[in-house]
């Protein structure tokens, strides 16, 4: 995510302590407040995230990370009084104004809804069991909506029942988000690769480390101004030229999405030059024309739910062999997509030579979701090294929803 201005809570304000709170930084000096201290803040989004670590699917719902410590601290998000395991009442957020995630486009809400509206982003925070606190809910999710607001969130399609505190019956609707017909939506794929020189899983080499063993010994030759190579970690110059290439094709794949596909510029930086990062390029003429890049580290790629897959593939994740796969970017001016099989054949070879099966993760926009598994099916499975199965169909979809009034 890109650099955001940090809320810092002021030890002078405070929270209301027993009705929704409108506003999370109230002065002190207002009867029935707690203090909202970094203590405070740290605990909600700990137990924010440890009800979303045990329901999230594959890909994460609502925040995590510094935007959620930014939202429990923000001004404008309005808060409910949520009671911890050891009875300490947590200010829980319930609606977090849209215009302070960076991922949700103005644009395309404005077009959708109206441009002079007010959005708030619903997310999923842990609701209580009480139905009298459960009815207060609604009834504040009703007043932001009566004052002319939208609210927005993302929704598992196998978990309607997720927005049950956005359910307001006869003058509400819940809308699924669309454009021309096609649901916007978040496809996520799993698929075991099984390799051919592996018969186990087990903890295995950094894949640059294999990459640079066999270009030292031979077996791969590389040349730096054409062909595949593999890029441990990319110069600022580099950065910026594969940033035009990505920022084309991923604003295409978004254009009409609440939610853009894809990194900021900033996110993609610090991916390009991680070694964590395995990053496999063809390069014409020096210049990077196509990447295909994989990630180990769950705390790297945070929006993928470690805590899904360790319940369903605890042996990849022991292992260090979940690989998630952001995404193929390619230059289409220089037919760079030509090159998107030879990428991930190339990257199985590395993968071969690890000893060790793997587990393959991604995710897809409506649009990608038709093409990038197609790809990655036939590259695997038509090369030397291995074989991936349950690339058919999605392990889980997320679309996004809009509440608003009707009359």
């Amino acid at each position: 995510m890109a650099d955001q201005e940090t809320y810092k809570p002021n030890p002078e304000q405070s929270l209301p302590s027993m009705e929704i709170v409108e506003n999370a930084h109230k002065s002190d000096s207002q009867e029935g407040f707690i203090e909202l201290t970094e203590e405070l803040i740290k605990k909600t989004a700990d137990s924010y995230m440890a009800y979303h670590d045990a329901n999230d699917e594959t890909i994460r719902l609502g925040l995590f990370g510094e935007d959620l410590e930014n939202a429990i601290a923000n001004p404008e998000t309005i808060s409910f009084p949520y009671q911890s395991e050891d009875g300490q009442e947590l200010p829980m957020p319930l609606l977090v104004p849209a215009e302070s995630l960076e991922w949700y486009d103005e644009d395309v809400l404005g077009r959708a809804y109206g441009r002079d509206k007010k959005f708030y982003s619903y997310i999923h925070p842990p609701l209580p069991t009480d139905s009298q606190q459960m009815e207060k809910l609604r009834t504040k999710v009703k007043e932001v909506i009566d004052s002319g607001a939208i609210i927005i969130t993302d929704q598992y399609v196998s978990k309607p029942e997720s927005l049950s505190v956005l359910q307001l019956g006869e003058g509400y609707a819940l809308d699924t988000l669309g454009v021309d017909g096609v649901q916007n939506q978040n496809n996520a794929f799993t698929g075991k690769v099984d390799f051919k020189n592996a018969a186990e899983i087990k903890p295995a080499q950094r894949l640059f480390d294999v990459y640079q063993e066999s270009v030292n010994n031979g077996e791969i030759t590389i040349d730096e101004l054409n062909g595949l190579a593999m890029v441990d970690v990319f110069s600022d110059d580099e950065v910026d030229s594969i940033w035009e290439m990505y920022d084309k094709q991923f604003s295409r794949l978004g254009e009409n999405d609440p939610s853009p596909a894809g990194f900021d510029k900033h996110s993609l930086k610090e991916f390009m030059q991680s070694p964590q990062v395995a990053k496999i390029v063809f390069r014409d003429n020096g210049d990077v024309v196509s990447l295909c890049f994989f990630n180990h580290d769950f705390e790297t790629s945070p929006w993928f739910n470690k805590a899904y897959y360790e319940r369903e593939y605890a042996d990849y994740v022991a292992t260090d062999n979940v690989v998630m796969f952001p995404g193929i970017v390619s230059d289409e001016s220089r037919k760079g997509s030509s090159y998107s099989g030879l990428l991930v054949d190339f990257a199985m070879k590395l993968y071969n030579k690890r000893g060790s099966n793997a587990m393959l993760t991604f995710e897809c926009t409506q649009i990608s979701s038709r093409y990038i598994p197609r790809i990655v099916k036939r590259a695997i499975n038509n090369g030397e090294h291995g074989a991936v199965s349950g690339l058919e169909a999605p392990v889980s979809t997320t679309i996004y929803r809009a509440l608003r009034k009707t009359n």
